[in-house]
């Protein structure tokens, strides 16, 4: 059973609750029982990021409790160094974000899943960045750097590709054979986390990235990664809509297979629609009408 984590709002394991790391312009919930509130501009951006202050030793702390509930693997939302909460902001790749602890407090809780028998699966957002990060901002400022080619310019410096057109999130060019040294090589990040025996990856918004990315990512890690995508000898996916999918697949002929991605937000190729819904329902043993009526309460009349 895979456990998912969003790091910040887990558990803070630091003795008296204290908060390492603390970040300029953000505010720190005063209680755990506080509720979430965003503070934004007039533009709708946000303008500070608030923290409870969970981390590495927090979830460190919790083994024994994920221990009781059965869990077998523990898949983190980013860790690297960032600006935001989420931490899909990346700023710096190699290192693990301040607030959340150090390379050792890594190690320490790498150890004690494995002493438990639980894997330990790591978020790879490497289809953008922050616009604060360390690689853009050298980009912006610096034709002649060594980050400038990573990223595609409609107007230099002010207009660029960004991630669904959200300005905070430079999209990075994936094809460029630097940023895909960097992510892949022998001392990439990829290579430098993996070597430390984290046990797979999940890459985001996988879709979005070019085939011979993936490719490299997944020989890199020898079978460790888990992508969207099902046709290329990729292992998993990510199932934000299974039961979607599921009432589709049973609803439908092996001839009129076909869904529009857009509608039922599949993050996978349309094309592959087929492929991927037959995969789901032949590892999951789901394919018996007994077994979907038992577990999703379907109709097997209700329209998709």
């Amino acid at each position: 059973m895979v456990y998912q984590i969003f790091p910040d709002r887990f558990n803070n394991g630091n003795p008296h609750g204290e908060i390492q790391g603390r970040k300029k312009d953000s505010f720190i919930y005063a209680t755990k029982e506080d509720s979430p509130y965003y503070i934004k501009d007039g533009h709708g951006d946000i303008a500070r990021w608030d923290f409870f202050g969970g981390n590495l030793k927090g979830i460190r702390q919790k083994i024994p409790y994920l221990k009781d509930l059965g869990v077998t693997a523990i898949y983190l939302n980013p860790i690297f160094q960032a600006s935001s909460n989420h931490r899909y902001d990346t700023q710096d790749f190699m290192k693990i974000d301040p607030m959340l602890g150090t390379e050792e407090d890594f190690k320490n809780l790498i150890k004690d899943l494995h002493k438990n028998r639980i894997a330990l699966i790591l978020d790879g957002v490497f289809n953008h960045v922050g616009a604060d990060s360390k690689y853009f901002l050298s980009a912006v400022t610096d034709k002649t750097g060594p980050y400038y080619s990573w990223f595609n310019f409609i107007n230099y410096p002010t207009k660029y590709q960004s991630w669904w057109g959200v300005t905070m999130l430079p999209e990075v060019n994936k094809n460029n054979a630097d940023y895909q040294n960097f992510i892949c090589g022998p001392d990439g990040v990829l290579a430098k986390w993996t070597r430390m025996h984290v046990d797979g990856w999940r890459l985001d918004v996988a879709d979005e990235l070019p085939m011979s990315f993936l490719r490299e990512n997944r020989a890199l890690v020898d079978g460790k990664v888990g992508y969207v995508k099902i046709a290329y000898g990729i292992n998993a996916l990510v199932r934000y809509n299974q039961r979607e999918l599921v009432i589709y697949c049973y609803n439908k002929t092996d001839q009129d297979m076909i869904l529009d991605a857009g509608k039922f937000q599949t993050y996978c190729l349309p094309e592959k629609i087929g492929e991927l819904v037959s995969d789901i329902l032949d590892q999951e043993s789901v394919a018996q009408k007994a077994y979907l009526l038992k577990i999703f309460k379907l109709d097997r009349n209700e329209k998709e």
